[in-house]
């Protein structure tokens, strides 16, 4: 089975294959290797793009504006044919939409995002059913860091809220900075409590992109 890692370096390979079935038909002015080319691209990077929310969003811009239409637009011939400014039209297009989306996403990830973790054992677990999670366990570390948020809130020992979102809110008491990636996950770790944790790929439903900094509120359910 692929992992996380494995299916970004295939989109890529693919994305370079279409870029260069592109430049071939730049240099030949084929419009069939033109169109070819635009389409394994523009697929390779929307698979990348829906599967990943595309924690490093730059990727697809780049695929779908820059080589592309630079390729495009090296070729004067190509740009004066009623195809090659079809072409043209279709690069644009696609790398707007990319940007609207990539914008939405960046605003959706600044908002206040709340779960509700329950215990299970020496685990944490949360649902998130609009997000396609049941019984996602918290591990690596976290349970322990939430162990020490929760401390002292009435009804701790069962279940808690967690508020938190990429950018500082009022009430936020905690801050996890982000330390490295590994396994699709990210590696975060607590000033306040001395405690590293890492985070499963689960984190990229609530964000866009793995956040330097996650603040968070922990209180009574």
């Amino acid at each position: 089975m692929l992992d996380r890692s494995s299916i970004v370096k295939w989109n890529r390979d693919i994305s370079v294959v279409g870029l260069a079935i592109w430049g071939r038909g730049c240099v030949r002015a084929s419009k069939g290797d033109c169109w070819l080319g635009l389409a394994i691209g523009a697929v390779a990077s929307a698979v990348y793009f829906s599967l990943f929310s595309l924690t490093r969003t730059a990727f697809l811009g780049a695929i779908l504006f820059c080589p592309f239409l630079l390729g495009m637009l090296a070729f004067g011939r190509i740009v004066k044919t009623a195809w090659g400014k079809g072409l043209i039209g279709a690069v644009i297009v696609l790398g707007a939409a990319a940007g609207v989306v990539e914008y939405k996403l960046v605003s959706a990830g600044n908002a206040l995002l709340v779960i509700e973790p329950y215990r299970s054992g020496k685990l944490w677990r949360f649902d998130e059913p609009r997000m396609g999670l049941r019984r996602e366990p918290f591990v690596q570390g976290i349970p322990e860091m939430i162990d020490k948020m929760v401390a002292g809130i009435p009804g701790s020992e069962t279940s808690v809220r967690l508020i938190f979102s990429q950018r500082p809110f009022p009430g936020a008491r905690y801050r996890l900075d982000r330390r490295g990636e590994q396994d699709g996950g990210n590696w975060y770790y607590s000033e306040e409590h001395r405690m590293e944790g890492w985070l499963c790929p689960a984190l990229f439903k609530f964000f866009p992109r793995a956040p330097r900094h996650i603040y968070v509120r922990a209180e009574a359910k």
